[in-house]
């Protein structure tokens, strides 16, 4: 069985395992004073209501005032095996955080008598990261994540119904921070799942012949300007993406050639973390989407890496999982995507992610690059052109007289 990649997202700040409060505002907290409520806000934690699945969310701290950390989502096991097989999974992805204390709820099942659904995985859970240090501050049960839905803890202590998860402080906050919320997994994947012309002969032709333009364009001293314009193309479809407005197949698949230049990609990854200041985040991540969605492999790696981080940017969840998924799936070579992948299968702070994202960006943007020699840009476009699925353009840092920035 594939155990899915964790999906770290809003991580909080935990006051007697009650508060929370995202990574990117440590100003802006959200109180949740009881289990209800804490099982109404996991859809605006994951970005989706969770259905048929287990999250463990590791907390940090002394009783009175923890951090909430590293969360996680995966799909129930369907058989002991499976279950053996998940039990190790999140144990270790939580354990290697040392976090002091853990959350665990079930979402989805049937009663069996009096006995709540997947109690051996929740006994077995808690044993091991008992064993590990940690303690388990509650188990919680729900079949579903809506309003007046039965819940209960797995102690028996304590049920209820639950409230509705549209009205939680946390899915105000969610808003507030331009953040969607989905219903499902499958409808927040769906952001990044191809369109149906995005295997076929004509977009592959189309691709193409944007990749030979690229090539054509990055010749001598065109080089530098070939970047400037490609990234002024990027920042324009921003604006076109925002007012709803469609855009050409042969103008997208030449933003698609653009972005395997990593000087373009790297620059542009910071639109949707406010790095330019002529785009906004939302329209960077629509137009990431869009090209994802649309491009054929292995190059769609590219747009579906920078719609993950553009998704890491605003908190994480499903759409972030199954971009990276989509690129790694396309490219297994490309390095940027299995960079990310390794930061979220590592549980690595959202914090630190970003502001990794934010530093190539602005560095990328602020450097005096020497131009790239016009043979090496052409060789390796022209590779992908002929079917080179891991050619990619490489950063040209070689001494040269003529430089110029990419402002």
């Amino acid at each position: 069985m594939r155990v899915p990649l964790p999906e770290p997202r809003l991580t909080f700040s935990n006051e007697t395992e009650n508060v929370m409060t995202q990574e990117a505002t440590p100003q802006a907290v959200v109180r949740i004073n009881r289990p209800e409520t804490l099982l109404a806000s996991l859809p605006a934690l994951f970005g989706f209501a969770p259905s048929e699945s287990l999250v463990v969310i590791g907390m940090h701290g002394e009783p009175a005032r923890r951090r909430v950390g590293a969360s996680m989502r995966c799909d129930l096991p369907t058989d002991r095996q499976g279950a053996w097989e998940l039990l190790r999974y999140t144990h270790d992805a939580l354990a290697a955080r040392r976090p002091d204390a853990a959350l665990i709820a079930v979402v989805g099942g049937d009663l069996e008598g009096t006995e709540l659904p997947h109690t051996w995985l929740i006994d077995k859970l808690g044993e091991a990261l008992a064993g590990s240090g940690i303690d388990v501050s509650a188990s919680l049960w729900a079949p579903a994540i809506r309003p007046g839905a039965g819940w209960s803890c797995y102690d028996g202590c304590c049920a209820g119904l639950l409230p509705d998860p549209t009205a939680t402080e946390a899915a105000a906050h969610t808003a507030l921070i331009g953040r969607r919320t989905y219903l499902s997994r499958e409808d927040a994947t769906a952001a990044v799942t191809p369109d149906a012309a995005a295997a076929s002969p004509a977009r592959r032709q189309a691709l193409d012949a944007a990749l030979a333009a690229a090539v054509a364009r990055r010749t001598g001293h065109g080089d530098l300007r070939a970047v400037r314009e490609d990234l002024d193309t990027l920042r324009a479809a921003c604006a076109t993406v925002g007012r709803g407005e469609p855009i050409a197949e042969a103008d997208l698949m030449g933003m698609v050639a653009a972005l395997i230049d990593p000087r373009v990609r790297d620059v542009a990854l910071g639109f949707a973390e406010g790095c330019d200041d002529t785009v906004t985040a939302e329209d960077a991540t629509a137009l990431w989407a869009l090209l994802t969605r649309a491009a054929p492999a292995p190059e769609v790696a590219e747009p579906a890496t920078l719609t993950a981080c553009a998704a890491l940017c605003a908190g994480g969840g499903a759409v972030m999982t199954a971009a990276i998924d989509r690129a790694r799936t396309a490219d297994p070579e490309h390095r940027l995507s299995g960079l990310v992948a390794t930061m979220i299968a590592a549980s690595m702070e959202q914090q630190t992610m970003r502001d990794m994202i934010v530093k190539a960006a602005t560095q990328t943007a602020a450097a005096d690059w020497p131009r790239a020699r016009a043979t090496e840009v052409r060789d390796a476009i022209a590779a992908v052109v002929r079917g080179h699925r891991h050619a990619r353009i490489a950063h040209a840092a070689r001494t040269d007289p003529d430089t110029g920035r990419l402002a």
